[in-house]
């Protein structure tokens, strides 16, 4: 375990990065300390290290390697949701994972960190991740764009999406709160509400981040509309 004492000016309180090699977690730590003072540092390079660590020091943010493989990526992603539902994760992966991160992005994962990013979009993504946004990259975007072409119409003719249902799901995707989408279309944020559970009820999902991924499958919501964008919880 290693731990580095400092100032947290990007409330990110705790991290902690998960990778079989220790060059990839010292190397995480160098970048994120670059440009982050840490609360707090954790390196774990086993599940069982990771799950024993997570126990007794709960981090705020994981950055979890995708090398271990996509089984036991998705067995920790949903141990750590089932163990607290505060944490956020991370995948640190690269282009060829895309489908792991979508499975990831279903079971509870945050979004996909790519390896060759810059210290300045890791630190972007740690603070959107933390103020409860989802991160969709664009070559995240795609494969779920891709996902969506495979669906049959038959799907398709089912959905029963209203105009201001797509005009919801439309702001959902660009990151807005239910207040930002009551104050740009003069509804009561209780309304919005209401309009999102009527949404989850018609499309079978039972939050926003699975409402926005079925809504891209089904070819509601257009690639070039949303892609890069951070999405609120």
């Amino acid at each position: 375990m290693n731990m580095h004492q400092g100032t947290d000016s990007t409330n990110v309180n705790n991290i902690m990065v998960i990778a079989e090699q220790p060059v990839v977690t010292e190397g995480m730590k160098c970048i994120i300390e670059s440009v982050i003072s840490l609360n707090m540092f954790t390196a774990a390079h086993s599940f069982d290290e990771a799950r024993r660590s997570v126990s007794l020091f709960p981090p705020s943010i994981i950055i979890l390697d995708t090398t271990f493989g996509k089984d036991d990526v998705l067995t920790f992603i949903k141990w750590v949701k089932d163990f607290s539902g505060q944490i956020k994760i991370i995948l640190l992966t690269d282009s060829k994972d895309n489908e792991l991160c979508v499975d990831a992005f279903k079971t509870g994962a945050r979004g996909c960190c790519l390896k060759n990013a810059s210290p300045e979009q890791i630190l972007h993504s740690l603070r959107m991740v933390q103020e409860g946004r989802i991160l969709l990259d664009e070559g995240f975007m795609n494969v779920l764009v891709n996902l969506g072409n495979n669906q049959n119409e038959e799907a398709k003719l089912n959905n029963t999406l209203k105009p201001r249902d797509i005009d919801i799901l439309n702001l959902v995707a660009r990151g807005n709160t239910n207040q930002d989408i009551s104050n740009q279309i003069f509804i009561s944020s209780r309304t919005v509400q209401g309009h999102l559970s009527k949404i989850f009820s018609k499309l079978g999902v039972k939050s926003r981040t699975e409402a926005v991924s079925k809504a891209i499958q089904l070819g509601i919501l257009k690639q070039e509309q949303i892609n890069s964008c951070s999405l609120s919880q």
